[in-house]
C-alpha cells in the first residue's frame, strides 16, 4: 500500500512529475500539494501555475489543511529555491515532526542540505530521511580513449534556463516507459531523485580538475550507467543552457552542455524555445551552430508557452518569465507550418502535438547506418564527403574532386579557423585516434586532399564497431 505525503514546494519544476505521479511514483500516494507563498496558486488546479489544462490536483493553502490524509512529508529542493522556499521549507518540517509525521527530504547533493535540518534529524532519531541525487565519487577515473555508447542518446536542452526542460524530459520518460522501453534519464533536478534518475554532477563538480579531465569523468561516469542499467535509450538533460542569449545574459555561454555533448555526442536533440522565438528561420540557424558546436543538430522544438518578461538587472542577471495560453502557442505553431510546412520541426509538447514531437525525435534517434559489409571499415572518403555536407553545410556540387586541393579556409569553402577546429574534433571522435601533431602543421590538414592523406596514416585494423572504445 502507498503511503500518503503532502509534497513540498510546487514549483514549475516540480509540475511535470506532479502531472505523471501516478505512473512513475510506486511508493508515495500524492495526498497533499502545498506551493510556496506569494505563488497564488493555493486552492487552484496544480495546471494553473503555468496556465496549463486542469491536472486534477488542487493546491492545498496550508500544511495543516488535510493532515489525516498523509504521514509523510516530501520535502524537496528544486531549481526555483530561493531563501523565503528555502526557510518555509524548513518551517514545515519542524510543523511535521512536531505533529508526529515523519519526513522524506530530497536534496541535490550532501553538501546542499541544510544544517538545520540534519540537527532536526538527530532530534528526532528514526523519524527524517535523507536522500540526494548524487554523491561524490572518486572513482570517475579517465580511460585512454572516451567510451562510445551503444545505445542512442537524446539531448534536452533549452535557449533558457527554464521548468519546460525538465518537464519534456518527464514527459519523454512517461511515454517511452509506456512503450516498453528502458530509459535512462540523467538530470540536474534533485527530484529525479525520487523517479531513480541520475546525474553527471559528480564529475561536472570535481574539485581541482580541469575542464579536459571532467569531459573524460562525464564520459566514464555515462559509460558506467550505461553497462549497469542496461537501458534501451539514455535521455540528457542539458546541464545549462545551450547557448549565450545576449551580450547580458550569457547563460554561461553553454560551456556545461558543450562538454556533456564531448563527452558523450547526442544522436537527436530536442530544443526547448521561448514563444517568441518559435521561427523556423531562426531554429535553422541555431540548428547550423548546435551540429558544429554539440555535434548534432535541432531534430524537433517544443515551443514553450513561457515569455520572457525582463532581465533582473542587479548582478543574478535571471530572466523574469510569465506565461501565455497554449491557445497562443498552437496559433504561432500553425503560422509557421503555413508559412515553412517543409522540414517544420515545431510542436507544442504540452497538448496533443507531443504525439508529433516524440515520433520525430525517435524516429531520427533511432536510425542506424546500414553496417559495412563483411566487417570492413567504413570508406574514410565517403564518410568525410558526408560530415563536410552534413555538419559544415558544404552543397554536395562543391565536394567535386576538382575542388579537393582547394583550402578549406579560403574564399572558395569559406572555413574559419573554428570551423576547421571542430572539423579535426569531429575526425577524432570519428577514428577514436588522436590527430599526430606534425600532421596538423604546414597546412597539412587544410584541405580534402591533406585530411584524407592524415587519415591513411591513423592504423586501419581497428574494427569499426570498436571505434574509440577504451584498451
Amino acid at each position: 500500500m502507498r503511503r500518503g505525503v503532502a509534497l513540498y514546494p510546487l514549483t514549475p519544476t516540480i509540475l511535470p512529475v506532479v502531472m505523471h505521479w501516478g505512473q512513475l511514483q510506486p511508493d508515495y500516494r500524492l495526498a497533499s500539494l502545498l506551493a510556496p507563498s506569494g505563488f497564488s496558486v493555493a486552492g487552484h488546479d496544480a495546471g494553473h501555475m503555468l496556465h496549463l489544462p486542469d491536472t486534477g490536483i488542487r493546491v492545498d493553502d496550508r500544511i495543516d489543511s488535510r493532515p489525516e490524509a498523509w504521514d509523510i512529508l516530501l520535502a524537496v529542493e528544486t531549481a526555483e529555491d530561493n531563501e523565503g522556499i528555502c526557510e518555509e521549507r524548513l518551517e514545515l518540517v519542524r510543523w511535521a515532526l512536531s505533529h508526529e509525521k515523519h519526513v522524506h527530504y530530497i536534496g541535490r547533493s550532501p553538501d546542499s542540505v541544510p544544517d538545520g535540518l540534519r540537527e532536526l534529524a538527530g532530534e528526532y532519531e528514526g523519524r527524517v530521511r535523507i536522500t540526494t541525487l548524487w554523491t561524490k565519487r572518486e572513482d570517475l577515473y579517465p580511460k585512454e580513449k572516451l567510451h562510445r555508447f551503444r545505445v542512442p542518446l537524446v539531448l534536452v536542452g533549452g535557449l533558457i534556463e527554464e521548468a519546460d526542460v525538465f518537464a519534456m524530459l518527464v514527459k519523454l520518460y512517461a511515454r517511452l516507459v509506456q512503450d516498453g522501453e528502458r530509459p535512462l534519464v540523467v538530470t540536474k533536478q534533485p527530484i529525479g531523485g525520487l523517479l531513480g534518475f541520475a546525474s553527471i554532477e559528480p564529475a561536472l563538480c570535481a574539485l581541482s580538475v580541469d575542464e579536459a579531465e571532467k569531459i573524460e569523468r562525464i564520459n566514464v561516469l555515462l559509460k558506467d550507467l550505461e553497462t549497469r542499467e542496461q537501458p534501451s535509450i539514455i535521455l540528457l538533460e542539458a546541464p545549462d543552457a545551450v547557448m549565450k542569449y545576449n551580450n547580458y545574459l550569457t547563460n554561461g555561454f553553454g560551456i556545461r552542455t558543450y562538454m556533456l555533448a564531448q563527452a558523450a555526442e547526442p544522436d537527436a536533440f530536442l530544443c526547448c524555445i521561448p514563444s517568441e522565438l518559435g521561427e523556423m528561420p531562426f531554429v535553422e540557424e541555431i540548428s547550423r551552430d548546435f551540429s558544429l558546436r554539440l555535434g548534432v543538430g535541432i531534430d524537433a522544438v517544443h515551443v514553450s508557452n513561457a515569455v520572457i518578461d525582463g532581465v533582473d538587472s542587479r548582478q543574478e542577471r535571471k530572466l523574469y518569465l510569465t506565461h501565455t495560453t497554449l491557445e497562443d502557442i498552437d496559433g504561432r505553431i500553425r503560422q509557421q507550418r503555413e508559412a515553412y510546412p517543409e522540414g517544420n520541426c515545431l510542436f507544442n509538447g504540452w497538448t496533443e502535438d507531443f504525439e508529433g514531437l516524440y515520433h520525430t525525435l525517435f524516429m531520427d534517434a533511432q536510425e542506424e547506418a546500414p553496417p559495412p559489409q563483411d566487417g570492413a571499415a567504413p570508406d574514410p572518403q565517403v564518410w568525410l564527403l558526408e560530415l563536410l555536407g552534413s555538419k559544415f553545410g558544404v552543397p554536395e556540387e562543391m565536394l567535386a574532386k576538382d575542388n579537393w586541393d582547394l583550402p578549406l579556409t579560403g574564399e572558395f569553402f569559406g572555413f574559419s579557423g573554428m570551423d576547421l577546429f571542430y572539423l579535426l574534433l569531429e575526425v577524432e571522435k570519428r577514428t577514436g585516434c588522436s590527430i599526430p601533431v606534425e600532421a596538423l602543421s604546414d597546412y597539412q590538414f587544410n584541405s580534402i586532399s591533406t585530411v584524407l592523406k592524415t587519415l591513411e596514416t591513423i592504423p586501419a585494423d581497428i574494427p569499426a564497431s570498436q571505434v574509440g572504445d577504451p584498451v
